[in-house]
């Protein structure tokens, strides 16, 4: 079972709980200008950064569920999913690195959990959104504090629902 802990600025999820195998990865709402350059680089390769997310979408569930269907498909049909993921997470302890993010990536496309995986790919679908939201797949600029207090909010209710 994933289990999701939440603190100002942090989410860890504890993965392959009671095995042999269990890690905790932790997914910091600030990330590094590496991991931004990850994540802004996979979003071209996926052709997410041409997904257009407009107030009006936001506000009409039909349109927003419409939208996140279509990013979903997307991601599918470029198989970069994992790669995605290990551009979030990183190894409690650690400092996120490039050269760590395949280990990382086969860890996580390896679980069999289907609890973990829905957890972990609703995690990750919220994530992106957030990121695509934020506009840093045009400017691949840091968290402003203003952004940042945002993702911190949007971590904290992600985690609300990573729990359920």
């Amino acid at each position: 079972m994933t289990t999701a802990e939440v603190d100002s600025a942090t989410i860890r999820m504890t993965l392959a709980r009671g095995t042999p195998g269990q890690r905790v990865y932790v997914l910091a709402v600030r990330r590094t200008m590496a991991q931004d350059i990850w994540m802004t680089r996979l979003i071209r390769k996926a052709g997410l950064d041409r997904l257009v997310l407009t107030e009006v979408i936001v506000r009409d569930e039909e349109q927003f569920t419409a939208f996140l269907t279509n990013m979903v498909t997307t991601l599918f049909e470029a198989d970069l999913v994992g790669d995605l993921i290990a551009g979030m997470l990183v190894r409690e302890g650690a400092k996120w690195r490039t050269e760590d993010a395949e280990d990382t990536r086969n860890f996580v496309l390896g679980l069999d959990d289907d609890e973990e995986k829905k957890q972990v790919f609703g995690l990750m679908t919220g994530l992106l959104h957030h990121f695509l939201s934020s506009g840093r797949t045009r400017s691949g600029a840091s968290d402003s504090s203003s952004a940042a207090r945002d993702a911190r909010s949007d971590a904290r209710s992600l985690a609300r629902e990573v729990e359920k």
